[in-house]
């Protein structure tokens, strides 16, 4: 989660001023084939450092456009 920007995901160890733009890389995952992907991991997540939950929020948004309802239905969540 350290990868992205300190704006989208304060609650990591080393925050990246410069990193990914959250949106930028949701959008990259909608486009790309992850038919065969089955595992994901997210490290570096800190929630204490988090009091708006934003890190937390990009997380879920990340499992729902990565597996979807691949193997079984995410309920869609508001973030």
């Amino acid at each position: 989660m350290d990868g992205f920007r300190e704006e989208d995901a304060p609650a990591v160890g080393t925050p990246e001023a410069g990193g990914v733009i959250a949106d930028r890389f949701l959008e990259a995952i909608a486009k790309a084939d992850l038919d065969k992907l089955l595992v994901t991991e997210f490290v570096e997540f800190l929630p204490r450092l988090d009091k708006a939950q934003r890190t937390e929020k990009l997380i879920i948004r990340l499992i729902e456009a990565i597996y979807g309802n691949k193997f079984y239905t995410i309920v869609k969540s508001d973030y």
